[in-house]
C-alpha cells in the first residue's frame, strides 16, 4: 500500500495482490475510487448490478456507491494471487485541484459524476498506462499523474453503470455545494447559484430555506469558516491572507464571522489548536 506523501489524507494508491477468498465484500466510501484489474475475474457488483469482469477491467465509483468484486479462485497468477491497482481521491484533492483555473472546468466535470462508469477505449488505455506508472513513481509524481487521469476522465462520455441512490433534493444540494466548495476564494452571486442549480432566484431561497435551514450567504459563511479553520491549523500563512483566500475580502468582517461560528477569533483558534 502507497500513500503519496503529504497529500495522504487525499489520495492513497494500492498495489494489491491477494488471495481471491481475501477480497473485501461490498462497501462504500466517502472518496472516489479508480479500480484496475491486472489479474483476475469473476464478478463485480456496483450499485445493486452485477456483472462480469475479466483481466484488464477498468471502473471508476464515486463517493457512497456501493460495490465489490468476487473473484473466481481458478483466474490466479503463479502464486494463486489476484491483483489490481486502486486510486482512492477525495473531495479534499479535487478542492485543491480545482483553485487552479486551468483545472477548475474539469474538476467541475469530475465531480459532477454521479454515477459509476466502466471505462474502455482510448481513456481505457491512457489511464490504465498511467496506474501502471505510478507504481513505479516518487509521491510528487504521482500527484502529477492523478491530475492527468482527472483531466482525462472528466472528458470521458460513458453510459452510467449506476447512479448513487439518494433523493432529488440531495442531488441538488451535492450540485450546489460542489460549485461553492470550487469557487470559495471569488466574490460568489446568488445568479450565477441560480443559473448552476438551474433554479429561480425565489425557487433557490425556498429550496435552501427547506432543505438546509439556510440562506445562501449563511451557507458560503460557513462553508468558508470551515476552510479557514481548516488553514489555521495546516498553513502558515497569516490570519489576512487565509482570509482573502476563502473569499472574505474584509478582514473584520472575516474575524467576526470566524467567532460567532466557533466563540473564539482566528489567532486564538490557531494559538489553541497549534
Amino acid at each position: 500500500m502507497h500513500y503519496i506523501c503529504t497529500m495522504k489524507e487525499y489520495l492513497q494508491f494500492d498495489e494489491v495482490h491477494i488471495s481471491p477468498q481475501y477480497q473485501i465484500g461490498e462497501h462504500t466510501q466517502p472518496t472516489w475510487e479508480l479500480a484496475y484489474v491486472t489479474c483476475g475475474s469473476g464478478i463485480r457488483t456496483i450499485g445493486g448490478i452485477s456483472e462480469a469482469f475479466t483481466d484488464g477491467d477498468l471502473v471508476l465509483v464515486p463517493p457512497q456507491i456501493s460495490h465489490c468484486w468476487k473473484f473466481d479462485e481458478e483466474h490466479t497468477d503463479s502464486n494463486g494471487e489476484i491483483s489490481n491497482l486502486a486510486l482512492f481521491i477525495a473531495p479534499e484533492f479535487l478542492e485543491r485541484m480545482s483553485a487552479f483555473k486551468e483545472f477548475k472546468d474539469a474538476v467541475e466535470r469530475f465531480v459532477n459524476r454521479n454515477y459509476a462508469t466502466v471505462i474502455s477505449g482510448a481513456a481505457e488505455l491512457k489511464v490504465a498506462e498511467l496506474l501502471r506508472k505510478m507504481c513505479e513513481e516518487t509521491a510528487e509524481e504521482r500527484v502529477l499523474s492523478v491530475m492527468r487521469i482527472i483531466c482525462i476522465l472528466s472528458r470521458y462520455e460513458s453510459h452510467p453503470m449506476a447512479y448513487l441512490q439518494s433523493s432529488v433534493e440531495d442531488a441538488v444540494l451535492s450540485r450546489i455545494r460542489i460549485f461553492l466548495e470550487c469557487n470559495l476564494s471569488r466574490h460568489i452571486t446568488l445568479s450565477e447559484v441560480c443559473a448552476h442549480a438551474g433554479m429561480s432566484r425565489s425557487g433557490l431561497c425556498t429550496f435552501l430555506r427547506n432543505n438546509k435551514g439556510q440562506t445562501l450567504t449563511e451557507w458560503i459563511n460557513n462553508l468558508r469558516i470551515d476552510k479557514a479553520r481548516e488553514l489555521l491549523i495546516s498553513s502558515p500563512a497569516s490570519i489576512s491572507q487565509i482570509a482573502y483566500s476563502v473569499g472574505f475580502s474584509d478582514i473584520a468582517y472575516f474575524s467576526r464571522t470566524f467567532r460567532k461560528h466557533t466563540g473564539i477569533s482566528p489567532s486564538h483558534f490557531r494559538a489553541v489548536k497549534n
